[in-house]
């Protein structure tokens, strides 16, 4: 079955910065670069050469995945992902055989799928986030992010050469930037969060479905890419704003339940 490449191309441009071929087209290098740093990568090999008898995982992540993974010395090493896609009959073919499994299993330079053409939205999702999280220009810095957010609460505006730890503690006491906008009012002080005891996730992200997790004081979260590292951060994000920045539209209806130290509730 033919390749449908414009509608694959649409899917990757709707959620990439920059895309590029590496060979005859074949094969698409795409980018993610939010604020100008690149954060993702996706090999995305609509070539159908999986399906080959003669496919070698090894040489093949060997030629197109090394230089990658070894050129870069930024976060986006560590997030580098190939995406194998064929057509639907093939992909039940590779899953009966475990040729599929095989090939995920293998984490050398990166994440690998294999998936028939339709799913890739779906994956990108998981990979990268929804295209409606990329819908609107971004902002270049986080001072740009607090500028736009204070001129649509009609308080004035700050200089960008100001310390931000200035800016922010000035807006606490009432004494901001010179402007239009009334000082801010003293307010009672917030009491300090608790520490989170443990938290149960359902149906907020496969990879964390019927899930429980115990923290302590001090927690290092490790593992392999997509085993759901930033998934469990997001399900606490999820818990405290109803939504995440990756996905501001939940899909379904998450049940993430958190119980504190100190307290026996959840």
């Amino acid at each position: 079955m033919s390749v449908n490449k414009t509608s694959i191309l649409g899917v990757l441009e709707d959620r990439f910065d920059r895309i590029a071929p590496i060979e005859e087209d074949s094969i698409l290098q795409a980018e993610s670069s939010p604020f100008g740093v690149t954060q993702a990568i996706c090999f995305v090999d609509f070539s159908r050469r999986i399906t080959d008898s003669d496919f070698n995982i090894e040489e093949y992540q060997e030629r197109f995945l090394s230089r990658a993974f070894y050129s870069r010395n930024d976060a986006s090493r560590w997030n580098l992902y190939l995406l194998l896609l064929c057509d639907r009959h093939s992909y039940k073919k590779l899953l009966a055989t475990g040729k599929a499994l095989e090939i995920e299993r293998n984490e050398l330079y990166g994440r690998k799928f294999v998936l028939p053409d339709e799913q890739l939205e779906e994956l990108l999702n998981y990979v990268v986030g929804p295209a409606e999280v990329f819908d609107s220009p971004r902002p270049t810095s986080s001072i740009s992010i607090w500028r736009d957010k204070l001129t649509v609460l009609g308080l004035p505006p700050f200089p960008e050469s100001s310390p931000a730890s200035k800016i922010v503690g000035d807006y606490i006491d009432g004494k901001p930037t010179p402007g239009t906008a009334k000082p801010l009012e003293k307010r009672s002080p917030i009491p300090p969060p608790q520490p989170i005891d443990q938290i149960a996730i359902r149906d907020f992200r496969p990879c964390l479905d019927d899930s429980e997790y115990q923290f302590g004081m001090v927690n290092l979260i490790v593992g392999e890419n997509g085993v759901g590292k930033t998934s469990l951060l997001e399900a606490i994000e999820y818990w405290v704003c109803g939504r995440t920045r990756r996905s501001q539209t939940p899909s379904g209806n998450p049940d993430i339940r958190i119980r504190f130290r100190d307290d026996p509730n959840w």
